[in-house]
Parts: C-alpha cells; sequence; structure tokens
C-alpha cells in the first residue's frame, strides 16, 4: 500500500513556518485514501492542503451528478444521441481540416532549393550591444548540402569561422542573388 508523506505541521495545525524545533516537522505517513482532518476519502496532498485552507473538500470528477434531476429524462435516448454525436464528429473533423487546407494553400508557395545552391538565413537572436532595430535580419550567403524533407535542408553554416551544418526550416531561409551578376 502506498504511502503519502505530508509535512507534520499541516496536521497539526500549525502556521507555514512554525517557531518549533526542526525535529518536529518531520514527515507523517498517510494512507492515500482518507482526509486527514475529517477521515473522508482524498484523492492526495493537495486536497488535504485544499481542505486546510479552504475548509471544504474539491469537488472530483465523479462527484459531479450524471444523471440530472428531471422528470421526463431518458438516459437510452440521451445515450443514442450521444453516440449519432460521436459518429459524425470524424468527418465534421476532416471536412475543417481539408477547409483550413484550402485555406492555406491560397497563400503557401512551395519553395524548393538545389544542393549547391547560395541561401540567406533568417538569424532569430541578436547580437550583444547591437541594436535590433539595424541589426540585419538575413545573414549569408550559406550552401544547401541536401534536402532533408519538402521543407527542411541541411545547410553548411560558417559562424565565427567556424564550419558546421544544420538543417533549417525553409520559412527561415531565402535565395541569395549575387549583385554583381545582376548588373
Amino acid at each position: 500500500m502506498c504511502l503519502i508523506w505530508v509535512p507534520l505541521y499541516i496536521i497539526q495545525g500549525l502556521p507555514r513556518y512554525p517557531q518549533v524545533p526542526v525535529c518536529h516537522l518531520h514527515l507523517h505517513p498517510l494512507l492515500p485514501t482518507h482526509c486527514v482532518i475529517c477521515a473522508i476519502p482524498c484523492v492526495n496532498y493537495m486536497t488535504i492542503i485544499f481542505y486546510r485552507v479552504v475548509s471544504e473538500h474539491v469537488a472530483q470528477p465523479l462527484d459531479n451528478k450524471i444523471i440530472p434531476n428531471i422528470d421526463n429524462f431518458n438516459l437510452a435516448k440521451s445515450l443514442e444521441t450521444l453516440q449519432e454525436i460521436r459518429k459524425e464528429i470524424p468527418n465534421i473533423i476532416r471536412k475543417e481540416q481539408q477547409t483550413q487546407k484550402l485555406n492555406y494553400d491560397k497563400t503557401h508557395k512551395t519553395v524548393s532549393y538545389l544542393p549547391g545552391q547560395k541561401v540567406l538565413m533568417k538569424f532569430q537572436f541578436q547580437e550583444a550591444n547591437k541594436s535590433k532595430k539595424i541589426a540585419y535580419r538575413y545573414r549569408g550567403p550559406f550552401k544547401i548540402i541536401k534536402k532533408i524533407f519538402d521543407v527542411n535542408y541541411e545547410i553548411e553554416l560558417i559562424l565565427n569561422g567556424k564550419s558546421t551544418t544544420d538543417v533549417i526550416h525553409v520559412q527561415r531561409i531565402k535565395p541569395f542573388t549575387d549583385r554583381k551578376k545582376t548588373y
């Protein structure tokens, strides 16, 4: 049988930080099924604390009335209605997902990059002692090594003179255009 260890000052009704020797604040084992104060079944240690503070028991899910006190209430009919609603829910969810996909696809452009292509990467952190307003949002160019998934690419990063690789989402990168070649 499991025991819940409760500080003794909660059981004795002492203040939170009593002026008593430390030896009196030892832990006291309790059975997890009964309240210390009134021996009514409790769920856990927090229930006991709640009872000490508020002086009433915490309402548990099983304390709710499942069947309402209505004279003409038909339990079988309400359960049938509930089953019908549960059968319709997957169709409603599927339909809503299709609507959300259509709305997303209206504005989304599929982007793909080739290995070896140069890209700029968006950095979301700011360097120390520099203004956020005038900081560069994109840094680079960096070279794409390979495509991991449709939306993730492995990129060769050169930061602080060290070369590393990292997997970056397409929302954080944009193609790099060399200014010398455009003129």
